[in-house]
């Protein structure tokens, strides 16, 4: 009988019943298991290296969480830049908080730095392509 690649804590249920015996160990899940549960293709390799602060800037953009902060923020977004690798962190009460959020950031940054972000890279989910953002973006 071909099991496939069932959950670890069913063959582990199975086992404890000695309705299967499991000959070894291990934790590590095949290519095609940790590729059939992603919702997105992995990023390419990229042999970009900034050579100036905000030349690019990385986003992603997490939640909802499982459970709220004790203020009520559900979701989170980490902005890194790519030359020094520096991140800022902002937790957020919605997801449509983000433009805001990013926009204040944008500021915060570029006057920090006296240089305006170059390159704004994400996975591209619907936060990243809302006319205000994209708008935001070419202004």
């Amino acid at each position: 009988m071909r099991l496939g690649h069932p959950n670890p804590q069913v063959l582990q249920l199975l086992s404890s019943s000695k309705a299967i015996k499991i000959n070894k160990s291990t934790n590590a899940a095949c290519e095609s298991c940790r590729l059939g549960k992603s919702s997105r293709l992995p990023f390419s390799s990229s042999e970009f290296i900034a050579s100036r602060p905000l030349e690019r800037v990385h986003c992603d953009l997490w939640g909802p969480a499982p459970v709220s902060s004790v203020q009520g923020f559900q979701y989170y977004v980490i902005f890194i830049d790519n030359l020094s690798r520096f991140s800022w962190f902002y937790p957020l009460k919605r997801k449509s908080d983000f433009c805001s959020i990013f926009i204040k950031f944008q500021s915060f940054v570029e006057n920090l730095l006296q240089t305006k972000i170059g390159t704004f890279q994400s996975d591209g989910g619907g936060e990243f392509i809302s006319q205000r953002f994209l708008k935001q973006l070419q202004d």
